[in-house]
């Protein structure tokens, strides 16, 4: 089923008059779901953003410093509940690669920070009935703007909130944190860090469907600690805020002074 079958009468003509007023259907370098066959060397951001997060059209520039290569700018999405509008800031924040995402809904469009968490507000732009006129706040993500810099003098790309540079604060502090709860820690962030590593490392497998719950269950059965099934109903936890406390002191160290062998030996032998 086509992505235009899937929308709501009129949502696509808005999508489509937003998308042509923007400037971004005469630009050789905008691209659509229907492009990917005939150009199969879109980089890899691109082809995942048009077939597995349902962005409709990704507006990019030739980087300056390798022409042959695409830099994604605006993502151009639609949606028609709050559900799907989190779901694609949390996507395109969870990828991190382009600074500005524009989600068309029924009477407005919905300006995000690709670079910014989900739970930032976004800018909402009104739009009139036939979308004749292109709202004088979008302008600054029109091709002509975006393409002669005049955007980038004007607006802030939040790019100190991106995920990555939230993950390595979230490391950090999660590494400081270790080491005050642990004495026998203090000085070795390496170690803490390597250990982290390999938890988020189960956790991208987790939820790729890669590493299933059972499968782990059976390679920790052998050790003894009363922590451990806690811990793998903690991993595979819808709810990103669960926890697992163990049964004294050695179970409550577990997490830190042996997962490193234990989920290296689980996962490299997978």
């Amino acid at each position: 089923m086509s992505e235009q079958a899937t929308m709501q009468p009129g949502m696509h003509d808005r999508l489509t008059a937003v998308r042509d007023l923007l400037g971004y259907s005469e630009r050789q370098t905008y691209f659509e779901l229907a492009d990917l066959s005939r150009l199969p060397t879109l980089p890899y951001v691109v082809r995942q953003a048009l077939s597995a997060m349902k962005i409709h059209g990704v507006f990019a520039l030739e980087d300056g410093f390798r022409p042959a290569s695409l830099k994604p700018i605006v993502y151009l999405a639609s949606a028609e509940s709050p559900d799907e509008v989190a779901h694609l800031r949390r996507a395109v924040w969870s990828q991190g690669v382009v600074p500005f995402l524009l989600i068309v809904c029924a009477d407005e469009v919905l300006v995000c920070g690709g670079f910014q968490p989900p739970e930032i507000a976004p800018i909402k732009v009104r739009l009139n009935g036939t979308v004749a006129e292109l709202p004088a706040a979008l302008l600054y993500y029109s091709a002509n703007r975006i393409a002669s810099s005049l955007t980038w003098r004007d607006l802030d790309i939040h790019r100190d909130s991106s995920v990555d540079n939230q993950l390595v604060d979230a490391i950090e502090a999660l590494n400081v944190l270790a080491q005050k709860n642990f004495p026998v820690l203090e000085g070795h962030q390496n170690l803490i860090n390597a250990v982290i590593g390999k938890f988020l490392y189960t956790y991208v497998l987790a939820d790729r469907g890669i590493l299933a719950s059972a499968w782990l269950s059976r390679k920790l059965a052998g050790n003894d600690t009363p922590s451990l099934p806690p811990f793998v109903e903690a991993i595979f936890s819808e709810n990103p805020m669960t926890t697992f406390t163990g049964r004294g002191p050695q179970a409550m160290r577990w997490p830190l002074s042996t997962s490193s062998t234990a989920l290296s030996t689980a996962v490299s032998s997978r």
